[in-house]
């Protein structure tokens, strides 16, 4: 992220508007059918209205130019830019299409990929993760093409594993993440069980998941692989 020093006009509009959007409702819901063939139904706030909710600060414009990173890959940034003339830039966001993908999943991923990186960039929740409920409500982080959308559905709660310490919505959501940042499921589990000395992801702990997750989303961001 290129951040240089700002002025106290920037950094005061900067709070304003990051604490304005702390309580940002979602507005739109997705199924996903997992493999057990269980739908689960997850909520998440759309592009459209984190935009909304930053023009209606009035001191801020935001950017989301295409391009590509330093591996020559699709990619976009985040940019911010304050009345005063000032802005901030975020790191290269990597857009992650399925090369036998159509069109309209390569815009779907761009969208995806846009939602992801300006709630990354400005700290927001932007979709439902309840991982610490012990009804494993959580929220899935994959992309829009290996999602199932459909009309939400109501009573379809995640049924807590009893083979370990983690929920099958958190196994999921761990899943979607690996997809996210380019990680296969061979290498996720070679990763855990070399890391975490653990052969089954259920076993893990909530601390071993929380730090793969972080590291799944690091690598996301750039473009790269968990470590």
């Amino acid at each position: 992220m290129n951040i240089t020093k700002v002025s106290p006009e920037f950094a005061r509009d900067l709070i304003e508007l990051v604490n304005s959007l702390k309580g940002i409702s979602y507005n739109a819901k997705v199924n996903y059918t997992n493999r057990s063939g269980q739908t689960i139904t997850y909520e998440y706030v759309t592009l459209d209205k984190i935009y909304s909710k930053i023009k209606e600060n009035n001191n801020f414009a935001v950017l989301q130019p295409l391009g590509t990173n330093e591996h020559g890959e699709s990619a976009l940034q985040v940019i911010l830019i304050h009345k005063s003339g000032e802005a901030i830039t975020s790191d290269y966001y990597k857009i992650r299409v399925n090369e036998n993908g159509s069109k309209q999943d390569e815009g779907a991923a761009i969208t995806y990929t846009k939602r992801y990186a300006l709630g990354s960039f400005l700290g927001l929740c932007t979709d439902e993760d309840n991982d610490a409920n012990p009804t494993g409500e959580g929220m899935d982080l994959r992309g829009p093409h290996n999602k199932q959308q459909g009309t939400p559905q109501t009573g379809n709660k995640a049924q807590k594993s009893h083979t370990g310490n983690l929920t099958d919505k958190q196994i999921a959501r761990l899943n979607a993440k690996a997809i996210y940042a380019g990680v296969s499921q061979e290498q996720l589990a070679a990763h855990i069980a070399k890391k975490y000395n653990k052969t089954d992801p259920k076993l893990l702990t909530r601390e071993e998941y929380d730090e793969l997750c972080a590291q799944l989303d690091a690598a996301a961001a750039k473009g790269g692989h968990a470590r």
